[in-house]
């Protein structure tokens, strides 16, 4: 799935669109905002977001993410 991602770096905003594989026990720290009056305004102690996978899916192993890392034919 293409995803943008938003990442607070030195004070500034960066958008990195990407695919991203999600790994069980994983926590990712996003910058969750609001648009206000056309600026995105990162939220301040956002709620945590309830996670779900769509068509019965799961996160991967990290050996699976391992093995995706790797060349094709490696072990």
């Amino acid at each position: 799935m293409k995803v943008w991602l938003f990442f607070l770096e030195n004070r500034n905003i960066k958008i990195v669109t990407c695919v991203i594989p999600v790994v069980k026990g994983v926590t990712y720290d996003a910058v969750y905002q609001n648009d206000k009056d056309g600026k995105w305004i990162p939220i301040e102690q956002p709620v945590v977001p309830v996670v779900h996978y769509a068509a019965y899916g799961e996160p991967l192993s990290k050996d699976q993410l391992k093995k995706l890392s790797m060349p094709v034919g490696e072990k």
